[in-house]
């Protein structure tokens, strides 16, 4: 669930930072959404090729590769410059890693739980519309205040000690944590399985 809204969420704020690539580079809307045409094309193409990759290595190597990789892509964005730098990072490296994460998120759980198989992929793509929702908006708040290079490395350098002055509150104290926390003991059911087995 928090894969997905992360994954999800981020994949949406593309939007977000639209008009701030019109803005800064002065790039045509049709430059600027051919990078959203590449991500889909990469995304589409190498998705039953990851199938195939977690049938080999499992999910846990992959997923934590491919969010290495999506992660640095929209990471990289906050120093372009060119619009292939647009491109190979939104659309490229992003694209690659965003191509896992349907695909073996609900394969896991479909071989972690052994009841309620439908109920358990509801709830992983419940984050996906909390994503959509809910991580545009923040990166807009984000964007308003701080820029949208800063809020592009966000993820780099979000966490506990990032803006905990009582002047400056925190923007997001360690969100995946705290999300996790307050998600995973819903998974501790006797009919469930490590999802990495």
């Amino acid at each position: 669930m928090v894969t997905q809204m992360m994954y999800l969420g981020l994949f949406f704020t593309f939007g977000v930072l639209f008009p701030e690539f019109e803005k800064e580079f002065g790039w045509s809307r049709a430059q600027i959404s051919g990078a959203s045409s590449t991500m889909f094309i990469v995304m589409g193409l190498l998705g039953i090729a990851m199938g195939r990759i977690n049938d080999r290595i499992g999910p846990r190597i992959l997923l934590t590769v491919s969010t290495v990789v999506f992660a640095l892509g929209f990471i990289s964005m906050s120093r372009m410059s060119d619009l292939w730098h647009l491109y190979l990072f939104y659309g490229l490296l992003c694209g690659l890693g965003i191509a896992a994460h349907d695909v073996v998120m609900l394969s896991t759980v479909a071989r972690w739980y052994t009841r309620a198989r439908g109920l358990a992929s509801g709830l992983v793509k419940t984050g996906a519309g909390i994503g959509q929702l809910t991580v545009p908006l923040i990166a807009a708040f984000l964007i308003l205040h701080y820029g949208w290079r800063e809020t592009a490395v966000l993820g780099r350098r979000g966490g506990p000690e990032f803006e905990t002055s009582c002047s400056n509150p925190p923007v997001l104290v360690d969100l995946h944590s705290e999300v996790c926390r307050l998600v995973l003991p819903f998974f501790n059911h006797h009919s469930c399985r490590s999802p990495w087995d």
